[in-house]
């Protein structure tokens, strides 16, 4: 029996391009710090629609 390891597959189209996440995550590093808190994660992950952004932000921070 052949067990299938790859079961993700990626979309076909990706709706943001690199530079467009990396403008959001800069949008929303509001404190000046240089680091993106939960908040500013969770916002983040938010405005790019992301499913469950309290978890993606928790998650991110690990």
């Amino acid at each position: 029996m052949v067990w299938e390891t790859n079961r993700y597959k990626a979309p076909s189209k990706v709706p943001y391009t690199k530079e467009q996440i990396r403008d959001v995550f800069k949008r929303h590093e509001t404190n000046g710090d240089g680091q993106l808190s939960k908040e500013e994660l969770d916002a983040a992950f938010n405005e790019l629609g992301a499913k469950w952004p309290p978890f993606r932000a928790w998650f991110a921070r690990q």
